[in-house]
C-alpha cells in the first residue's frame, strides 16, 4: 500500500470512528439532519467520487434529467450515511432492543432446510448487515462470505464491532481460508450468504439494468456444487427506523450438463431479483459508490 493511501485510509477511519462516536450518544430524531448535511460535506469535498456515482445513474436511468440526477445523488448519500449511522448506534445497544425495529418475513423458509446446504443471495441493499445480525441471534446457522471495507483499518474496526456481538463471517481477506470454511460450513447443512452484487473481472457477464457487467459467480457456483436450494433475502426500510427481512425462494433453478451455461443462467437471475428490489428503493443501493459499470 503506498503511503498517500494509507494515509487517506487512516484519515477517512478517523472521520467515521468519530461521527460514530458522537452520534451513539445523540437521539435517533437528529439522525436525518445529520445524514443530509454529511452527505452535502461529502459531495463536496469528493467531486470525482460524486462523478463517478452521476455517472452510474446516467447508465442505469437514461430518462432522468440532470436535476434528477444530481437529486437522487443526495438522496443516495443521505440513505446511506443515514444506515451506517443507524447500525454504528444500534451494535452498541442490547439486542433485544434491536430486535424491537425488525419484523422478519419467510422464516418458515429457513425452518424447512433445517439442517440441509442453503445458499442464500443478497445484495448491498438497505442496511443490509441488519439481516445476518438478526438471524444469527435468532440461531440460524447463518454465515456470510465477504469482507466489510477495502479500508484496513475501517474493516478490523467493523469486524471488531461484530465480534463483540458475537456475529461471524467468513472474511475474503484470506480468500482461500474463507473458501474452504465456506464449503465445510454448507457440507455441514448450513445457510452460506453472499452479497453477490458487485463488479468482479472473474465473473460472467449479465444484463444490469441494460448493461453487461462482470457479476461474482460464487452463488451459482455453490449451488451447483451442492445441488442444494438458493434463496433470497432483501431487507427493507419500513416506517422511519424499522425494518422489514424478506425471504423468498426457494428459486426455481434448472440445472443441466452445461456447467457454464447454468452459472451464467443463474447469476443473470440472481441480479434480475436484485434490480427489481433496487427499483423500488434505488437510492439505498451501497453498490452505486463502486464502478459497477465498466
Amino acid at each position: 500500500m503506498n503511503k498517500r493511501r494509507d494515509n487517506s485510509y487512516i484519515i477517512l477511519y478517523v472521520i467515521l470512528f468519530g461521527v460514530l462516536q458522537l452520534t451513539s450518544r445523540t437521539p435517533l430524531f437528529l439522525y436525518k439532519p445529520i445524514s443530509k448535511i454529511l452527505a452535502r460535506l461529502l459531495e463536496n469535498l469528493l467531486p470525482k467520487f460524486k462523478k463517478m456515482v452521476v455517472k452510474n445513474f446516467a447508465r442505469a436511468f437514461p430518462e432522468l434529467t440532470a436535476t434528477q440526477q444530481q437529486q437522487l445523488l443526495h438522496k443516495t448519500f443521505s440513505t446511506i450515511i443515514f444506515n451506517a449511522l443507524l447500525l454504528g448506534k444500534w451494535y452498541r445497544l442490547p439486542k433485544e432492543k434491536v430486535e424491537r425495529f425488525i419484523i422478519c418475513d419467510g422464516k418458515e423458509i429457513l425452518d424447512k432446510y433445517t439442517g440441509k446446504p442453503l445458499v442464500a443471495i443478497s445484495a448491498h441493499l438497505g442496511n443490509f448487515p441488519l439481516y445476518t445480525t438478526y438471524l444469527q441471534w435468532q440461531g440460524y446457522p447463518l454465515r456470510y462470505l465477504g469482507r466489510h471495507a477495502n479500508n484496513p483499518y475501517v474493516n478490523r474496526m467493523l469486524s471488531r464491532m461484530l465480534s463483540q456481538k458475537k456475529i461471524f463471517f467468513f472474511d475474503k481477506k484470506n480468500l482461500r481460508n474463507a473458501l474452504r470454511k465456506a464449503n465445510q460450513w454448507l457440507a455441514e447443512g448450513k445457510i452460506l450468504c453472499l452479497h453477490s452484487d458487485q463488479y468482479s473481472g472473474e465473473g460472467v457477464k449479465v444484463n444490469v439494468f441494460g448493461n453487461r457487467v462482470f457479476a461474482p459467480t460464487g452463488a451459482a457456483v455453490f449451488a451447483r456444487k451442492y445441488r442444494c436450494p438458493v434463496i433470497g433475502i432483501f431487507i427493507e426500510k419500513k416506517g422511519r427506523y424499522q425494518h422489514i427481512i424478506r425471504i423468498e425462494g426457494p428459486y426455481p433453478l434448472q440445472y443441466s450438463e452445461n456447467q457454464e451455461e447454468d452459472i451464467q443462467n443463474h447469476t443473470q437471475f440472481f441480479f434480475d431479483r436484485f434490480v427489481e428490489y433496487i427499483r423500488k428503493s434505488p437510492e439505498e443501493w451501497f453498490t452505486w459508490t463502486t464502478r459497477i459499470f465498466r
